[in-house]
């Protein structure tokens, strides 16, 4: 059977480019700014544009889970509704609230293929930074990485490799 292999790398937001712990901060913002009435877990996402803007959201919820948006899809709405064409070169994503581990939070499946999908769209890859409230990260340069066997329309599976061709 064979094993899926990808490049990552685990660091803390302190060890990040400045650039990107500013990324980080916004998404961390952005988490804090959720309703905290609602979610045990509220999600913030930040977007960081080829034209060094940053866009961020946060995850939306309400009384009829699962009838919610994620953070990482809400912020790709933020920024078609912004009416903007730039390419997006990173996002950051992180959550707080009280769970029982701290780990580096990852995108749900359909964030997966959203971020992918946008991805393929403007052609040129974006670098996920997955973050817990401790500040420890996990960076993929690619978000295909994180969808091995995406579903395109009309074009089947996606691998990794396939979205560079």
């Amino acid at each position: 059977m064979e094993q899926f292999h990808f490049p990552y790398l685990q660091s803390l937001k302190s060890q990040l480019p400045e650039q990107i712990q500013e990324l980080v901060s916004a998404a961390e913002t952005a988490a804090a700014n959720t309703d905290p009435s609602r979610p045990r877990l509220t999600v913030g996402a930040a977007l960081l544009t080829e034209n060094e803007n940053v866009i961020t959201a946060s995850s939306q919820v309400n009384a009829i889970n699962p009838e919610g948006v994620c953070a990482e899809r809400a912020v790709l709405y933020a920024l078609n509704n912004h009416n903007e064409r730039e390419k997006i070169k990173s996002i950051a994503i992180t959550y707080a609230g009280k769970v029982s581990n701290e780990k580096p939070i990852a995108p749900c499946g359909a964030c997966r293929q959203a971020l992918l999908e946008t991805q393929i769209a403007q052609n040129s890859p974006i670098s996920i930074y997955m973050c817990s409230p401790d500040g420890r990260t996990i960076m993929i340069e690619d978000v295909s990485f994180l969808l091995p066997f995406a579903f395109i329309q009309h074009e089947g599976p996606v691998s990794a490799t396939a979205v560079e061709e």
